[in-house]
């Protein structure tokens, strides 16, 4: 925080003018007492102290941007092996997705649908998902897929889901509707929204298909 011992006494003074405009602004939505102190209000509002957030900030700063290694709780970062997920959509070009309970909107025996069940699992450690495709009341195709075994079952949930379009677009036809069954509410709820922290829920939502999501009661059991 410091570039100089010598900047200490009015780099302080200035420090705790921030933290007094933070404590003001921290009481309007805490409405505490005055006699509450500054950390406990922090704490109750759930926002760090502005000396950690700039801290943060500044150390982002040169993992991202400047590609410098940065010694953190004594595990050393390599910049070039951090991920950064891409900037976000906008708002104004954000996509949705809707769905629905089960299949009272779809026709299971419709020979000119895709209808895709999809499941993710994580059992001893073991991440996988998997896909059945039916059409016209028969099953068509299954496919499982082992995950590194650091994914999470949301992850190994979405990515199924992201997988089934690939699958009819690989029957050469992307015009026919894809309807796709799945047990997880996390990942709808997640596609539903305007924009979304995950990568994968985002290219879902970008897909070039006429997607018809529903919440079924149970898995494929191929993952």
């Amino acid at each position: 925080m410091y570039g100089s011992e010598i900047w200490y006494r009015d780099i302080a003074i200035i420090n705790r003018k921030i933290l007094s405009l933070q404590r003001n602004a921290l009481r309007n939505i805490t409405k505490t007492y005055k006699t509450v102190s500054t950390l406990s209000i922090q704490v109750r509002a759930g926002i760090p102290p502005l000396d950690l957030s700039i801290k943060f900030h500044q150390e982002k700063f040169r993992l991202i941007k400047l590609k410098t290694d940065i010694l953190k709780n004594n595990e050393l970062l390599i910049a070039n092996n951090v991920n950064v997920p891409p900037p976000r959509v906008p708002p104004w070009r954000g996509r949705r997705i809707f769905w629905n309970i089960e299949q009272s909107n779809v026709n299971m025996n419709n020979e000119f649908n895709f209808n895709y069940y999809t499941d993710g699992s994580k059992i001893n450690g073991r991440t996988s998902c998997g896909i059945a495709l039916f059409r016209g009341g028969e099953e068509i195709k299954t496919r499982s897929i082992r995950l590194n075994n650091d994914s999470s079952v949301f992850m190994a949930e979405a990515y199924a889901i992201k997988i089934a379009p690939l699958e009819a677009q690989s029957l050469n036809d992307s015009t026919i509707p894809v309807h796709i069954f799945t047990d997880s509410m996390s990942v709808l709820k997640s596609l539903e929204a305007v924009n979304d922290r995950f990568q994968i829920i985002t290219d879902i939502n970008f897909r070039e298909f006429k997607l018809f999501l529903s919440l079924g009661k149970g898995a494929c059991g191929y993952s």
